[in-house]
């Protein structure tokens, strides 16, 4: 008997993909970061704040914005981070690789696939690998950054009746 459910890793690879597909173009606009933060993986990101309380509307819209930016600053830290933390060697099949030039980049697989010594037909298992791994990282690095509200990435499998009387 496991001490944790076990990992779907069929939502979980499609919740992580959602997030780098959909998701990320979006946080990294309202972040004002660009792609090479992502890329390049830089830790050295600085974020800005404001103190004191609004007097006006015009104070007011403006530290809404300032707080929302500062939200997606923090998730884009966040998915920095998990990026970050991947592990990128032969051993780990390039799963920070496949992150970064698959769904950050969007470079199609016939291009990745050969680079890292595979057949196009043998990187789609890495890939769901690979985004188990930083849906994993991600769910970890919201606590990191003040964001654990945020839904998790990593789904897990259900229990069944009979798995539950043994």
């Amino acid at each position: 008997m496991s001490l944790f459910a076990p990992i779907d890793r069929v939502a979980t690879a499609a919740n992580a993909r959602e997030l780098l597909i959909k998701d990320l173009p979006h946080i990294m606009a309202r972040a004002g970061r660009p792609l090479t933060d992502l890329t390049g993986i830089d830790y050295s990101t600085s974020t800005g704040g404001s103190s004191g309380s609004p007097k006006n509307a015009t104070e007011i819209s403006l530290v809404n914005h300032l707080n929302d930016r500062e939200l997606y600053e923090r998730l884009f830290d966040c998915i920095q981070h998990a990026v970050g933390v991947m592990v990128d060697s032969e051993f780990y099949h390039f799963h920070k690789t496949i992150i970064v030039e698959c769904y950050i980049e969007r470079k199609p697989d016939k291009i990745v696939a050969p680079r890292l010594g595979w057949e196009v037909d043998s990187l789609a298992p890495h890939k769901v690998d690979a985004l188990c791994e930083f849906a994993e990282n991600y769910d970890f690095s919201k606590g990191l950054y003040g964001l654990k509200g945020l839904p998790k990435l990593t789904a897990f499998c259900q229990e069944t009746p009979n798995q539950l009387q043994a």
